[in-house]
């Protein structure tokens, strides 16, 4: 006779089976009956750890397993403890967040390229890529920012600010996984503030040794140099100094201009030089060599000039002048050369030295003699006699002298 199945659904609603009634693995699939057991006949709280409870598919629906919902989607989505949607994985294992963004993991072995990627839409979106070209070597990471790339590190460990490639001629900076730092741009590639105190702004070491340094005091100007000895540039007047970066302050008679093996070429000034003192009396403002054109008109008709050069240093002028192949046709009046580069001051007078071989035997002690406010020589002899013209005939004249000018 077959048995028969015994509803036990009306004793349950009201008793209840001790453990000790059924025993160990007593109840199994094919000993209840199809819907003879329903959430109403079932108990408000059932302890199930340590058992494995299995479902047939679809079996399991609702909106009442705490906090989110299973189901059957091919993009398992988790909820944000409401009714919408805050995190999903696709097929194709991107990550969509609520808000649009995007996270892109995809695998980094062999050839295929690893992204990750953080999107919204629009030209606002912001990125990081990992080999945005699907490379696999050689790959780099990248930052966007409005949808635009903004830094860069690529595989050699090199951070790329404002551009893409490392090509100097580029504007942007690249900083260097070696320590070279490489900035390029269209203005001025580099500022330098510092703060509150005055003293070096930017300091330059070799082999982690002081080797120089740019610096400020605040109330001169900018500074180069290094240990005590330095230039500072004093913009309010016009002028460049001896410093010292160690005391950040000026170092009087102190710094040498070059050396004697180590000299400069030329100094071209448009003013003056102060030499051994600071005064007006040491200041050299002048200094001047050139050739001047000697004049005569008491002379004979014709005459050669073979040298007339002079020196000029501040207000002194060196002249030196020798005149031959004199004619012998000169005049009684009185010889004079003229033409000199400079003139006597007022109420001054010069006088040098003179040499005519062929004047008269009886003439000596000659010279010449320079008088105020001119430009002008009498030659002279014996007590500044007057030469005539006829005592220079057919002879030469060499003479030298040394005057002050204004």
């Amino acid at each position: 006779m077959a048995s028969k199945a015994r509803d036990l659904s009306n004793f349950i609603s009201v008793a209840t089976i001790d453990a000790t009634e059924i025993a160990t693995n007593a109840i199994t699939t094919d000993k209840v009956a199809d819907t003879a057991i329903t959430h109403a006949k079932l108990h408000t709280t059932m302890d199930l750890s340590g058992k494995t409870v299995s479902f047939a598919v679809n079996q399991i629906s609702g909106n009442a397993i705490d906090g989110g919902v299973i189901s059957n989607f091919t993009s398992t989505g988790i909820d944000d403890n409401a009714t919408s949607t805050a995190i999903t994985i696709d097929a194709s294992e991107n990550v969509t967040l609520a808000n649009g963004a995007i996270l892109k993991v995809k695998d980094a072995f062999g050839d295929t390229a690893m992204q990750f990627n953080v999107l919204s839409s629009g030209s606002n979106s912001g990125r990081i890529n990992v080999d945005p070209d699907n490379t696999g070597a050689n790959s780099q990471l990248s930052i966007y920012i409005d949808n635009s790339e903004k830094m860069v590190v690529d595989s050699s460990g090199n951070v790329l600010v404002g551009k893409s490639t490392a090509d100097f001629g580029t504007s942007g900076t690249v900083l260097f996984a070696s320590g070279e730092v490489d900035i390029t741009n269209s203005g001025t590639p580099l500022y330098l503030n510092r703060l509150s105190s005055d003293g070096a702004i930017s300091s330059f070491y070799k082999d982690g040794t002081s080797v120089g340094s740019i610096g400020t005091l605040s109330s001169v100007g900018p500074y180069i140099g290094n240990g005590d000895t330095a230039l500072m540039f004093r913009e309010s007047a016009n002028s460049i100094l001896p410093w010292s970066p160690q005391t950040n302050y000026y170092r009087d008679s102190a710094i040498d201009l070059g050396d004697s093996g180590d000299r400069f070429k030329d100094l071209h000034l448009s003013g003056g030089v102060y030499l051994g003192g600071t005064g007006s009396a040491n200041k050299l403002d002048d200094y001047e060599e050139g050739t001047w054109t000697p004049t005569a008109s008491s002379l004979g008709s014709s005459w050669t000039v073979h040298s007339a050069r002079y020196t000029k240093t501040g207000n002194l002028v060196h002249v030196q002048t020798y005149i031959d192949g004199i004619a012998g046709n000169g005049t009684s009046a009185a010889a004079q050369i003229g033409g000199l580069p400079f003139n006597l001051p007022a109420s001054a007078w010069a006088v040098g030295s003179l040499n005519s071989a062929n004047a008269n035997a009886d003439k000596s002690n000659f010279h010449v003699r320079m008088s105020q406010s001119s430009n002008v020589v009498d030659l002279k002899h014996g007590r500044d006699t007057t030469l005539a013209g006829t005592d220079i005939d057919a002879s030469h004249i060499i003479f030298s002298l040394t005057y002050f000018t204004s």
